[in-house]
């Protein structure tokens, strides 16, 4: 355990239903080394790919029982309730949707709600060596003004929210079994293919 109260990989999570705790822990162990793999080796883009694409998922997971698919209202209530992101980020949910959006549709930090001007667009930071380095667009005519976001904070986020999402699965016996349910029923397990 670090710390901050975080585990150091997120497999000491106790998520005890059937195969799902194996499962879930798998994939997010996963999906982090993937981001810290990223980030190591100063692939931004593709490390803020996976962090949105990590929330998507959890949003997914916490979507209520009636609900087939993830929606965006999903994914800004996930972020809202375990990753506070006004508080540790300095954007709002709102604000990381659009910037999801404009990430995994467009390899850009624009989206629809940012023309709308719904949102404020995104831009990353994050300590490399001794400097900061940012994460911005060349041309920038922007009516609202843009946030920067640490992307090593929003990745601390992640986890956070990981953490306490896993906290409310285990602390209440009907989203257990749900969110159970949709890992074993739906999550992909790797195997060997017979020729």
């Amino acid at each position: 355990m670090r710390d901050d109260g975080l585990p150091d990989n997120l497999e000491e999570f106790d998520f005890p239903v059937s195969e799902a705790p194996s499962q879930f822990s798998r994939k997010v162990c996963q999906l982090l080394r993937g981001v810290e793999l990223a980030l190591g080796e100063n692939l931004w883009e593709p490390a803020l790919i996976l962090i949105y694409a990590g929330i998507d998922a959890m949003a997914w997971l916490d979507r209520p029982e009636e609900d087939l698919d993830v929606r965006a209202g999903h994914f800004v209530d996930w972020v809202n309730r375990y990753m506070e992101p006004e508080k540790l980020l300095g954007c709002t949910a709102d604000d990381l949707y659009g910037a999801r959006c404009g990430m995994l549709h467009s390899y850009t930090g624009d989206s629809k709600r940012h023309r709308e001007l719904k949102v404020r667009k995104l831009y990353y930071h994050r300590k490399v060596g001794e400097t900061v380095a940012g994460l911005v667009q060349l041309f920038m005519p922007e009516t609202l003004q843009a946030a920067s976001v640490n992307i090593d904070g929003l990745l601390y986020s992640l986890k956070l929210g990981m953490k306490r999402f896993v906290d409310s699965v285990n602390s209440n016996d009907a989203k257990k079994q749900l969110v159970a349910k949709r890992v074993t029923a739906s999550y992909m397990s790797e195997g060997t293919y017979l020729s």
